[in-house]
């Protein structure tokens, strides 16, 4: 059987937050899942490869803050 985890995706389709469903920490994996709702992510169970092509650290789609410098 695969593992398999959960993700978090954002409104744009990135995947940002990611947990292993472990069954010996169903309280730890239950309070991730929970966090990642919170967050207002949409919370999905997929296999780890899965996992591995895409999550993102950093969502491209995100408005950054730039940043000034003195010359």
């Amino acid at each position: 059987m695969d593992s398999m985890s959960y993700i978090g995706r954002k409104p744009c389709g990135c995947v940002v937050a990611a947990v292993v469903d472990q069954s010996d920490n169903r309280k730890g994996t239950a309070d991730w899942v929970h966090r990642m709702i919170m967050d207002g992510l949409t919370v999905e169970r997929v296999p780890h490869e899965y996992v591995r092509e895409h999550l993102k650290w950093d969502c491209p789609h995100e408005p950054k803050q730039l940043e000034l410098f003195d010359k």
